[in-house]
């Protein structure tokens, strides 16, 4: 909350807001107890890790040249007020050197009591009134030794981001800083040098027209020679800045004291241009000592002086999300290339983050989330999102949203494209849909064939004449999927490429899309839509979401590789590895004990017997799924291992069967096969691109499964396998079980853009009851049928039912717990015992956290 001059805050009154930052406003204040004027920095909420990080780093240091502490409040600190102004240059070389060496004094201050800075630069460097200089902000300063002779515990300092989190202004970090590896003293060293750079030059040591220039420049190039911008710089002080901007932090000053030393040295030469000859020892020591600097500096200065090559190296970085969730989507660039978009959580109630590259960490767009993908505007200052039923556009500066047209009814995730006429096309009913980004009502521009085998149009991508686009369509045949051309001129499209993967990016003359597990680039000739050559890979193999990571809420098979491009950035959400385990949980949420070691596990499932476990297990190798049977010890066994996914594992009633999703003929057939040990599986179902087999009956007569459209059916084991409606409607509906009488169903339905879950008797007819609240998934039975779960994000409600002579009685949801519940698998995420006191889940590990992965200069793969 914003604070006015004569407001109090404690015993300090408010004399005027002089500046704000990541963590907060500053104000001028005075201290009504001691009449003095002191600078009070108000958190944004209280007590944040940040805030009393920079508390405790400050309060462990005591240096002239190092602003003070004075006090703590409950979210505000209270500081020296220092007068002045940051540094700026360019200036005077004695002036530069004077204002440098005062700099490294503090900076050995710190090292010495074991605190790196790393956000050291001319804004947290103040010239006093005096002519002083005074250090300030150490709100992510990060504690190297991890234990300080003499210091209690109040004021050890621990690092406030995770290794290998980025953090710091992008212009002065340090190369391993950016590559977000371990960092220490050395790496204030080398921003020390770029802030004297810039006091000697008045120009930055690393400066681009984009964020991602700027990382390239740090990271393999060096700034022009002092001799260039200004011929009477000594040749030793270029030296001294040369071994400080080193890539390799072992070629610098391993020391702010030696750096010092060496300044002091230039300094005095700067100050007596002309020492007399033979003037005694002092001055023999000087020349002696200034001869050392510059030897030493050259020699240790050859790595970082060696010439950049003509072309720019292939730089890959990661930087951690907000989230440990798997991402909603994938990452967007902004189209000026210096901000990427990205939601994190799951896919109903992601939250929307814009991180820029010259920024630490990512904000949060208050008010924006969902299951859209970001779209942004081309000035790169707005993002239209698909937000409670409506597409709203959201300034990124202001957070100020504004309705753009009301999409109640929507039941896919969206995505679209934005182009410099105003005009917003975007995914909707499952073909393109045109409106005005300053609102209005939504016009179709394409038209689903679904005689033709079509599902949906996704992914619309503008080209650059802002009245063509490309779209991906896709089939009921994953194979048969392709990218069309489509225009807001004209109903008429025209096919360009069969069987890519969405989506798509023209990057120069080249389109960019993925192929299976690659990203490829092939030439475009966008006039013309038509593709030219053949397509190059990319080299990124391994590193794009596969198609069973499909970004999909609704359960519609959508190949799509959570990627984005532009001309000079990639981004992607690169696979997780592992980091999931099977644990059982009591009702409390206590953890009881593990099955297995970590693996890749989706849909367990529990045998009737609740001895052993069918489950697909990922092979890091071929990167797919087979079922495997467990113990209760872990011990396991393969039962299928066709190089195809096979998944979603059911038990026949009687134990003897396991029934399987699998997609080892192409599209999604159903599979029965003896649950004892590898045999010959037997085909029940061929059939459709999704086809998801959710349970089967409970008198072991028929499977049920979830199909392409979102309905749910069913098909009988035995006979002729002729498939039926069980659950159909307008909505969406999948994640049935039957209960264990077989009279009654329970299922999962997404209708008008809410998900809930919803009881009917079976065979379905009648009334049906809605059992959960406020969002809700996965319902599941305990053995005697008066109690039903459901999991709704990361929570596992249950329900108490009454079998009436009117239907069905239940009481409301009752929370039982949290657990770190899996994100990104569609069902049986966790299973109940028979008896309910037991629940199996299936975890995130508790280090895994979802990052985006950054490939700066990427294109140059694609002309080698």
């Amino acid at each position: 909350m914003s604070m006015q001059r004569g407001d109090r805050l404690g015993p300090y009154e408010i004399l005027a807001s002089v500046g704000k930052g990541g963590m907060g406003q500053v104000y001028k204040a005075r201290d009504t107890r001691l009449d003095r004027i002191v600078a009070i920095k108000v958190c944004q909420e209280q007590f944040s890790k940040r805030f009393s990080h920079e508390v405790r780093a400050i309060a462990a240091l005591n240096h002239a040249h190092i602003c003070q502490i004075y006090d703590v409040g409950p979210d505000y600190l209270v500081m020296e007020y220092v007068e002045g102004k940051p540094i700026a240059g360019p200036l005077a070389i004695s002036e530069a050197l004077r204002m440098a060496c005062q700099v490294a004094d503090a900076l050995d201050a710190a090292h010495t009591r074991g605190i790196v800075h790393r956000d050291l630069k001319p804004d947290n460097i103040f010239l006093t009134k005096s002519g002083n200089i005074k250090l300030l902000d150490f709100g992510i300063a990060q504690w190297e030794t991890g234990e300080v002779e003499g210091a209690s515990d109040e004021t050890l300092i621990r690092p406030v981001t995770r290794e290998g989190c980025i953090a710091g202004t992008l212009q002065y970090m340090s190369p391993e800083q950016l590559m977000g590896a371990k960092i220490d003293s050395r790496s204030d060293i080398f921003s020390f040098g770029a802030v004297l750079y810039e006091l000697l030059t008045g120009r930055r040591a690393f400066d681009a027209a984009t964020g991602t220039g700027i990382m390239a420049a740090i990271l393999t190039a060096q700034p022009p020679s002092l001799s260039r911008v200004d011929p009477l710089s000594p040749p030793a002080l270029d030296g001294v800045l040369r071994r400080c901007l080193a890539k390799d932090p072992e070629a610098r000053w391993q020391s702010a004291r030696d750096l010092g030393a060496a300044l002091d040295c230039i300094s005095e030469l700067v100050l007596q241009p002309r020492p007399p000859p033979l003037a005694g020892s002092r001055a023999r020591l000087f020349w002696a000592l200034l001869s050392i600097v510059a030897v030493t500096a050259t020699g240790l200065g050859v790595y970082a002086m060696r010439p950049s090559r003509d072309t720019p190296r292939i730089i890959r970085l990661t930087f951690p999300t907000r989230s440990g969730s798997a991402g909603a989507g994938p990452p967007v660039i902004s189209p000026d290339g210096l901000q990427i978009a990205y939601m994190t959580g799951d896919t109903r109630k992601g939250e929307l983050w814009v991180r820029s590259f010259s920024s630490f960490e990512g904000e949060r767009i208050e008010g924006a989330g969902g299951s859209s993908l970001p779209i942004w505007s081309p000035d790169s200052r707005q993002i239209a999102l698909y937000v409670d039923g409506k597409l709203s556009r959201f300034d990124v500066a202001t957070q100020i949203h504004q309705v753009i047209c009301d999409l109640a009814d929507a039941t896919d995730e969206i995505s679209g494209s934005w182009n410099s006429s105003g005009i917003i096309i975007f995914s909707y009913k499952s073909a393109i849909y045109r409106v005005s980004a300053a609102g209005g009502e939504p016009v179709a521009v394409t038209h689903v064939d679904s005689s033709h085998g079509e599902l949906r149009h996704l992914t619309p991508y503008f080209l650059p004449d802002g009245r063509r686009f490309l779209f991906f369509s896709t089939r009921r045949r994953a194979g048969d999927s392709a990218i069309y051309e489509g225009s807001l001129d004209s109903p008429e499209v025209k096919r360009v490429m069969a069987n890519p993967v969405a989506p798509f990016f023209l990057v120069g003359k080249d389109l960019i899309f993925a192929r299976a597990e690659t990203l490829m680039s092939q030439e475009f000739d966008w006039k013309a839509a038509r593709m030219k050559g053949g397509p190059v890979s990319l080299e990124e193999r391994g590193h794009l979401l596969l198609p069973e990571h499909v970004y999909s809420g609704t359960g519609i098979f959508t190949p799509y590789a959570a990627f984005a491009a532009s001309a000079n950035v990639l981004a992607y959400f690169p696979e997780q590895v592992g980091a999931t385990e099977l644990v059982w949980f009591d009702r409390q949420g206590k953890r009881i004990s593990s099955v297995g070691g970590m693996a890749q596990y989706s849909n367990p499932a529990l045998s009737p017997d609740q001895k052993l476990i069918a489950v697909g297990i990922n092979d890091p190798r071929t990167r797919t799924r087979d079922i495997w049977i467990l113990d209760a010890f872990g011990g396991g066994m393969r039962l299928t291992d066709d190089p195809k996914d096979d998944l979603n594992p059911v038990w026949s009633p009687d134990g003897q069967r396991i029934g399987f999703s699998s997609e080892r003929r192409g599209v999604r057939d159903l599979f029965i096969t003896p649950a004892s040990s590898l045999g010959r599986a037997e085909l029940i179902l061929a059939g459709g691109t999704e086809n998801s087999l959710e349970s089967q009956s409970p008198d072991g007569k028929f499977l049920m499964y979830n199909n392409a459209i979102g309905r749910i059916m069913g098909v009988p084991v035995q006979g002729e396998r002729k498939p039926f409606p069980i659950v159909q409607g307008p909505g969406y509906y999948d994640q049935s079980a039957i209960s264990p009488d077989g009279k009654w169903i329970a299922y999962r339905a997404r209708e008008l853009g809410q998900v809930e879950v919803y009881l009917q008797s079976f065979p379905v007819g009648g009334t049906r009851w809605q059992l959960s609240t406020n969002g809700g998934g996965e319902p599941s039975w305990r053995r005697d049928g008066n109690e039903l779960y459901f999991a709704r994000d990361k929570q596992i409600f249950a329900v108490d039912l009454r079998v009436t002579p009117g239907g069905i009685e239940h009481g409301p949801p009752k929370l039982l717990f949290s657990a770190p519940l899996i994100a990104n698998i569609r069902r049986n995420r966790y299973l109940p015992s028979a008896d309910g006191k037991r629940f199996l889940v299936v975890t995130e590990h508790d280090d895994e956290q979802q990052k985006v992965r950054i490939v700066l200069n990427w294109h140059r793969n694609a002309k080698e």
